[in-house]
């Protein structure tokens, strides 16, 4: 017995380190490309893109405050993203600042990650505080869903969008993000079963109703868990630039404008690499900050089992 324990807990010992091992290689590549991307962004553009790309890979010569720290506040003034918006005598041509995406980037990111937390949340709620038949069905749905990808649903999805009038818009964006059949809905359910059912059964003793329990006693347990998730999904919404891409072409968010940067723009002075590199550090950093300020919540309030107190 003693040598099956023995044995156990040495397998253990090297799968942790096999494990560290991987994932220690895996986060220096991240942070050396991180690194290799900040010291691009500060390099002078030549006038010539392949004599850059001869000495692209070349540290930074000089001291810091030598060096092109001007590459940031020029994406800043150049970086505009060409739309076209369809009127009743043609299509207009005109363009989207960076502040202009910047607003557009918090209604998209605050607004997305609210809707994308709290429906997940109260469905969650719903299926784990009741007792229905039904919800077996709820949770055979999610689990289906997640298992096999749905594929080919886009263009129907965006033609229904344009017959009720909701493409393009925030409302319709809102309504498109408002769905349940996430990861997240798992763990809010994980997260309310996990919860004493005394403490319902004490406030329907005190007379409170359905809607005082769940609002005032039930949610508030696990708001850390709602702010966690909230956090990374605002990281979600913040780097995508698909969405807005498609469905929100007149509302291009800071992301969309990195990747207009990358594949569409034709600014000659922005249109070299150490300019896109600083377009995406700046994209990077307010994401970095968030992380460094709330990486405590991120790390200890979410658990694939619920709630870690």
């Amino acid at each position: 017995m003693k040598k099956s324990k023995f044995n156990n807990k040495t397998q253990k010992s090297s799968l942790f380190i096999i494990l560290g091992t991987v994932l220690s290689i895996y986060a220096f590549v991240m942070l050396l490309l991180l690194v290799w991307a900040f010291i691009t962004a500060l390099k002078f553009p030549s006038g010539h893109f392949n004599e850059f790309r001869d000495r692209e890979f070349m540290f930074l010569e000089g001291a810091p405050w030598e060096w092109a720290w001007t590459n940031f506040s020029t994406v800043f003034n150049y970086l505009k993203v060409r739309i076209y918006i369809d009127t009743a005598i043609g299509t207009i041509e005109t363009t989207r600042n960076v502040w202009e995406m910047l607003v557009n980037t918090l209604i998209y990111t605050i607004g997305g990650s609210f809707v994308s937390m709290i429906v997940p949340c109260l469905v969650g709620y719903a299926t784990s505080m009741t007792k229905f038949r039904f919800n077996k069905v709820m949770n055979a749905i999610v689990w289906t869903t997640m298992i096999i990808p749905i594929i080919g649903n886009q263009p129907s999805e965006i033609e229904m969008m344009i017959n009720l009038g909701l493409y393009d818009t925030w409302i319709g964006f809102l309504i498109q993000k408002s769905y349940f059949i996430t990861i997240y809905y798992l763990i809010f359910q994980a997260a309310f079963r996990s919860l004493p059912y005394s403490l319902v059964e004490s406030a329907y003793l005190d007379g409170a109703n359905d809607y005082r329990v769940m609002f005032n006693i039930m949610i508030p347990l696990v708001k850390n868990l709602m702010l966690t998730i909230m956090l990374l999904l605002f990281i979600t919404f913040w780097n995508d630039y698909n969405y807005p891409l498609i469905y929100l072409r007149t509302k291009p968010t800071l992301a969309y404008g990195v990747y207009y940067l990358f594949h569409i723009n034709h600014e000659n002075v922005i249109e070299n690499e150490p300019m896109k590199l600083a377009g995406s550090m700046i994209l990077f950093t307010p994401i970095l900050i968030l992380f460094i300020c709330f990486r405590d919540k991120l790390m200890s309030n979410l658990s694939m089992g619920g709630v870690k107190e």
